[in-house]
């Protein structure tokens, strides 16, 4: 299911797979969670 907001130069609409993915790359950069992988 995607959020939607509505800004002043339209809608914007982010789906949860593109959160999914953001966070999973974000983790992956952190040293700790690394070495646990």
């Amino acid at each position: 299911m995607a959020q939607e907001i509505q800004a002043q130069f339209g809608k914007i609409s982010i789906r949860e797979e593109v959160i999914a993915t953001i966070s999973g790359v974000a983790a992956m950069e952190c040293y700790g969670l690394v070495g646990m992988a």
